[in-house]
C-alpha cells in the first residue's frame, strides 16, 4: 500500500517533503486505526515496551537556565558553545555536557 501511494502521489507531481508528510500522516492514522480496532496501544503493535524511561534534555541559553534545569532534575541539556559556564558544570567532548 505504501509503495502504491508513493507512486500515485509521484505521478501527480507531489514530491519531496509534501509527499513524505502525506504518507507519514496516513501511516500514523492506519496504525492508530489498527490499534483501536484491536484494543491495544500502537507501541504494543510495534513490538512492545523497549525501556522503562526515556531520557530527555532541555535547552539552556544562559548559565542560570542551566542551573534551573539541573534543579528540576534534568541530567542533559543543550547549550550555546560560546557561553561561559559556572564552576561545577563539567564540559565533556566539546559540545556534550552531562550533569550528575
Amino acid at each position: 500500500m505504501w509503495l502504491r501511494l508513493y507512486d500515485i502521489l509521484h505521478g501527480h507531481g507531489v514530491t519531496g517533503a509534501v509527499r513524505g508528510g502525506l504518507i507519514s500522516a496516513i501511516d500514523c492514522a492506519l496504525w492508530d486505526i489498527k490499534g483501536k480496532a484491536l484494543g491495544v496501544p500502537v507501541w504494543e503493535l510495534l513490538g512492545g515496551k523497549m525501556r522503562e524511561a526515556i531520557p530527555v534534555y532541555g535547552h539552556a541559553s544562559t548559565p542560570e537556565a542551566a542551573e534551573k534545569l539541573v534543579d528540576r532534575g534534568y541530567r542533559f541539556f543543550k547549550w550555546e558553545l560560546y557561553t561561559k559556564w559556572p564552576e561545577g558544570l563539567a564540559r565533556r567532548k566539546g559540545k556534550k555536557q552531562e550533569v550528575s
